[in-house]
């Protein structure tokens, strides 16, 4: 009996040791999309022979770490640096990064937190509309949250003028767009006016809102718009001056409405 637990302590004393990772810091943390992100390892290879490493992260989070994968020398012990930068598109989730040193293994829990946020822009709008008849105005609304958001929409139209939208809701995935359109009923309008539209979207704990600015042209007695085209005519000549420096002649033509 006491020759067997001589035999076993000499094997477990020749036995090769294996390569050895702990985390420095705490098991896990917390991140906002698009944030930098760097966790440390504690490695040690006491074998003869260099221990090959490896770093793991979630699909589409880049390594900023290029010797985070570099085999480690025999009979050396390290700090390896694991740096990444969390995607802005990250859904609010844990996300593991863990780090291997032959067959040894750690890793750090990453809790990425939710974020909300809304952009609304005027992507179409009329130059001018006619004071009595209908325009369209269209926005776009860009989700920028990291989740899916139900979006209420609202109209604010000035002069009393009767706007709607052609939905109440939109629907959009983590940083999706869609745009909305708005029509517009004005009314006769005596003078120079402009009529001033207003989107506002709400959901998702975020707000966002954008306007549009549209001048009004009064409609004529006889039924047209009462516009009047104003030709303007550009010529451009080479100049003569001394520096020797020539010019090609040119014109340019131009008209626009005027109230």
């Amino acid at each position: 009996m006491r020759r067997a637990l001589l035999g076993l302590g000499l094997a477990l004393l020749s036995a090769p040791l294996s390569a050895q990772v702990e985390r420095v810091g705490p098991a896990r943390v917390q991140a906002d999309p698009g944030a930098p992100l760097a966790v440390a390892f504690r490695v040690r290879n006491p074998l003869a022979s260099p221990a090959a490493a490896a770093a793991s992260l979630p699909r589409g989070w880049p390594s900023l770490s290029p010797d985070a994968d570099a085999p480690l020398a025999p009979g050396a012990s390290a700090v390896r640096l694991l740096a990444t930068v969390v995607p802005r598109g990250a859904a609010a989730a844990s996300y593991v990064l863990r780090y291997r040193l032959g067959r040894a293994s750690d890793s750090v829990v990453v809790a990425v937190r939710a974020r909300q946020g809304i952009d609304v822009a005027v992507d179409q709008v009329p130059r001018f509309a006619v004071a009595g008849g209908e325009y369209a105005a269209v926005f776009r609304v860009t989700n920028r949250g990291n989740g899916p958001a139900s979006l209420r929409l609202a109209v604010e139209s000035t002069l009393g003028f009767a706007a709607r939208t052609d939905a109440p809701a939109l629907e959009l995935a983590a940083g999706g767009s869609g745009l909305v359109r708005v029509t517009v009923a004005t009314k006769p309008a005596a003078g120079a006016a402009a009529h001033r539209l207003t989107l506002r979207v709400s959901g998702a704990g975020a707000t966002g809102s954008a306007a549009a600015r549209v001048p009004l042209v009064a409609r004529g007695s006889r039924g047209g718009v009462a516009v009047r085209t104003l030709p303007t005519t550009l010529t451009l000549r080479a100049g003569g001056g001394g520096d020797r420096r020539g010019g090609v002649p040119g014109m340019v033509s131009a008209s626009g409405a005027l109230t």
